[in-house]
């Protein structure tokens, strides 16, 4: 279990690579078998079209998603074959994190903000609920904030500006922990506590 500064009241956590496994090369692998012979660009190249932030930001449905992946596979590939391979990625909630979190909910103010998207935010809380028998996030989190829902990605300061207003949070009492230097040194920036999980370090 982490060491937590006694000036910490809240914990504001990252959800992939922090709560959820993830394995982005399974998507990378996914991606790349539905490409069509003449598609434009690899999957690793797709981020300079800009297609995933604003799916994570929610300027895109997922039926719109879909229709930028099949131009950019040169594929008519379904949505479900898409969502498939987009889902690739997201493997398991282990339960001994599961388990820290409701520890750690009976001394602290417990926050989840995560970078994601509708069609992952369904897949993983089906999962969610089905194994753990919770209702939702928010009752395992005093609340629960996902990119797609309020317009906002990390490590865009407005996000975490956002959080500390909605809930009153003061940023050097909040303990963020995420698996990406851009978004904790973000956080830093605003006054935040953090501890970024290098690759393969568990926080719980």
């Amino acid at each position: 279990m982490m060491v937590i500064a006694d000036s910490v009241k809240n914990i504001l956590f990252d959800f992939g690579g922090v709560i959820i496994n993830l394995n982005i090369g399974a998507s990378i692998a996914a991606f790349s078998a539905l490409r069509g012979p003449n598609a434009p660009i690899s999957f690793e190249q797709w981020s300079e079209y800009s297609l995933e932030p604003a799916f994570e930001r929610g300027e895109l449905s997922p039926a719109e998603f879909c229709d930028r992946m099949r131009v950019l596979l040169n594929n008519p590939v379904s949505d479900q074959q898409i969502h498939a391979a987009w889902n690739a990625m997201i493997l398991d909630i282990p339960p001994h994190r599961i388990k820290a979190l409701e520890a750690l909910k009976n001394h602290y103010r417990i926050f989840l903000l995560s970078n994601t998207s509708e069609i992952h935010y369904q897949f993983y809380t089906r999962r969610f609920v089905q194994q753990y028998g919770y209702k939702g996030w928010e009752a395992l989190f005093e609340r629960a904030w996902f990119s797609h829902h309020i317009g906002l990605r990390k490590p865009d300061p407005a996000i975490f500006n956002y959080i500390l207003k909605e809930k009153e949070l003061h940023a050097e009492e909040t303990l963020f922990i995420d698996d990406s230097k851009a978004n904790t040194d973000a956080a830093v920036s605003l006054g935040f506590q953090v501890l970024h999980l290098a690759s393969g370090i568990d926080w719980a």
